[in-house]
This record gives structure tokens, C-alpha cells and sequence, in this order.
């Protein structure tokens, strides 16, 4: 028993951790990464809007707001539109971009290398997930930076959603929780697909998705998982590549930075990493409370907090012990997680008509709370 636990000790000291990996990346620079343009001077010559319309020629966003030191949002605004006089209503019929700068070569080489494999995976998956990710739009390098333009939403984080909820003094309803597992899984099967682990789902990184400029007519009250009626346009966006790694260079790394997977016995690994934080933001949409972990004598790992009586016990059971208890190093089937949840909403037509409802009540309360 002492020569296993020291052999795994030495394999831990030997798996690479994320910021190690990163820095590697940031060392190779981007000289072998596709960019959109390369140009030859500093990026503190232009102004933000000006270095917007040198990433994107004849764009028609303009800058909305500074979102941090380095973020903005900038709207895809009409030409006979003044863009001091939009608001956050008006914005949900905008195509929205974040404009990020300062961003690091490694994060920018992730969000270009999981762009150019998306097309590679099967074409359903593929157009969903072009909606549900906040890849790189376009990039360019300047002499003292990176600025990179994502595709974004107006809409709140999940951690933004939760408190909007706590402060109504309920939690999201079970149905659309739902939902959400549904969008954010699909999503998670396309960036796996890629062989890419994305190293930082959270409630941060995840936000609301509603892209109405896309919409053709309204959607239809009766929720269809493949997206038809303009329910494509509802969902989720993941951003955020700072910690994402390529599998097919990494197949293992540490995950002594991970706040859950060392207590749980796992040193290291690979999409295990999101699976565990996967679990973690439905746990806090479900709960409203970060996810506590009790390890049976099996060495199985179960939720600490006890599901509502009227909640899909069995279901909810299912879903968090293959999250947390995955096989060692390997992909488990999201796609039969999702399909599960998928039939249950569609099972019946009051179930698949309550997810529009609550949607728009959600939607109702994000105005109300960012008023």
C-alpha cells in the first residue's frame, strides 16, 4: 500500500498543472497561431473603438460600455441609431461582441484552436455550439498586445442569476435548471468533441443566452430540444479559454489548483476537471449554494444536501454521481445525460410549455433587478 501511494505521489509531482501549461504557451508566443491581422505597432496608438474597427473592417459595432480595466461591450448598432441612448432593453435586440485586450498568447491560442475544430464535429453539434461558445470572432496582434473580439451576451453570469434569485427568496425552478443542464451539456459534449477540456466552468463564466436579433417571428411556447420554433436562440454562452487545454497535448494534468478534485482522491486527470465544476453550477442554480461533497466508504462521492421532496429524485441522483464519480481519465456520456432531460421536458406538453414561462418570468426579473 505504501509503494501505491508513493507511486502516485511521483505521479502527481510529474503531472503538469494549468498555469504551468499556460506559461508554456505564453513562451511559444503566436507566430504559428492564425490571426486576422498582424500589425507592426503598439496598441496603445489607437483608441479602443479604433482598434474595434481595425479587427473588424466595416463593422457596425460600436463600443456600449467597460465591462473591467480590459473588457468592453461593443453592440451591433444601426447607422441611423444613437448609441447614448440604448439601454439594456433595447441591447437584447443587438448582436453583442466583447472587445478584450491585454489577452495573454496562451488563452488566445486556445480560443483560435477551439474555433478552427468546431468545424470538424457533426454539423447538429457544431451549429449549437457555435451559438453556446464565446469564441474569438477575429484577433489581432500588436506589437505590445492582443486584442481579441468574442462573441457575447447582455444577458447576466449564472452567478449574477442565483443572487437574483436569492434576492427574490426562491431558487430557479426545477424545470429550468433543467434547461440549462440541457445547454450547458450539449456545450460541454462540443468543446470534449474538440479535445479540449475548457478548465473553468463556473458561474463566472456562464451566461444567460438570448440572441433575439436572430429570431424569425416569435418562439413557440412548447420547448423543442433540437432548436426549432427559435428555441436555438435560447440557452447558454460559455466564455472564458484562460485555463483551457488541449488534450491531444496534454492528455493529463494536475489538478492540485482544483478547489474539489484532490479532496476526492483524483491528483490528476483530464475532463474530469469539468465535469466536477459542471456538477458544481447546477448544484448552484439548483440550491442557490456552492456544492459540499460527502465520500461514502466506498469511496463513491454524493451530494451533502438533500433533494426537495417534489424534485426528480432519481434523476438528480443519476446525474451528479456520474459527474462526480467518472471513470479515471475518461469521457463519460453526456449525450445520455442530456437526452434524459430532454425527454422529460418533452415528455409533457405542461412541462415543455413551462419552460417558455419561466423564461420570460426570468427574463421579466433580470430588468426588474438590473433597473
Amino acid at each position: 500500500q505504501q509503494q501505491q501511494q508513493q507511486q502516485v505521489n511521483e505521479e502527481e509531482d510529474e503531472s503538469v498543472t494549468i498555469d504551468e501549461y499556460h506559461a508554456h504557451l505564453d513562451d511559444m508566443g503566436t507566430e504559428d497561431v492564425q490571426v486576422n491581422k498582424r500589425l507592426p505597432i503598439p496598441c496603445i496608438s489607437f483608441k479602443v473603438g479604433q482598434a474595434l474597427s481595425q479587427i473588424l473592417p466595416q463593422t457596425t459595432f460600436k463600443l456600449w460600455k467597460q465591462t473591467s480595466e480590459t473588457s468592453f461591450l461593443a453592440l451591433e448598432i444601426a447607422e441611423d441609431e444613437d448609441e447614448d441612448d440604448i439601454d439594456e432593453e433595447d441591447a437584447e435586440y443587438m448582436q453583442c461582441i466583447t472587445l478584450e485586450t491585454n489577452v495573454r498568447p496562451s488563452t488566445m491560442r486556445m480560443n483560435v484552436l477551439l474555433k478552427e475544430r468546431l468545424p470538424t464535429l457533426p454539423q447538429a453539434l457544431q451549429t449549437r455550439a457555435e451559438a453556446s461558445l464565446g469564441v474569438a470572432l477575429a484577433t489581432c496582434t500588436f506589437t505590445n498586445s492582443i486584442v481579441v473580439a468574442n462573441h457575447a451576451s447582455v444577458k447576466p453570469s449564472f452567478a449574477k442569476l442565483v443572487s437574483m434569485y436569492a434576492k427574490m427568496g426562491t431558487t430557479m425552478p426545477e424545470a429550468l435548471v433543467m434547461f440549462y443542464v440541457i445547454e450547458l451539456s450539449r456545450t460541454m459534449e462540443a468543446v470534449h468533441a474538440a479535445s479540449m477540456v475548457h478548465g473553468n466552468i463556473s458561474g463566472e463564466t456562464v451566461y444567460v443566452r438570448n440572441d433575439m436579433y436572430m429570431m424569425d417571428g416569435d418562439m413557440e411556447s412548447l420547448y423543442n430540444s433540437k432548436g426549432a420554433n427559435n428555441w436555438i436562440h435560447q440557452g447558454v454562452l460559455l466564455t472564458d479559454f484562460s485555463k483551457s487545454i488541449d488534450v491531444e497535448e496534454l492528455p493529463v494534468h494536475s489538478f492540485s489548483d482544483h478547489y474539489f478534485l484532490p479532496s476526492m482522491g483524483r491528483l490528476q486527470g483530464s475532463f474530469e476537471r469539468d465535469y466536477v465544476d459542471f456538477a458544481g453550477v447546477i448544484h448552484m442554480l439548483l440550491f442557490g449554494t456552492s456544492m459540499d461533497l460527502v465520500q461514502e466508504e466506498a469511496a463513491t462521492i454524493h451530494l451533502a444536501t438533500a433533494f426537495r421532496p417534489f424534485w426528480q429524485k432519481d434523476m438528480w441522483t443519476s446525474f451528479f454521481f456520474s459527474l462526480l464519480n467518472p471513470p479515471q481519465q475518461e469521457q463519460i456520456d453526456i449525450a445520455a445525460i442530456r437526452t434524459q432531460f430532454e425527454n422529460h421536458l418533452e415528455g409533457s406538453q405542461a412541462r415543455a410549455e413551462s419552460i417558455s414561462t419561466y423564461l420570460t418570468k426570468q427574463t421579466v426579473s433580470m430588468m426588474t433587478f438590473s433597473a
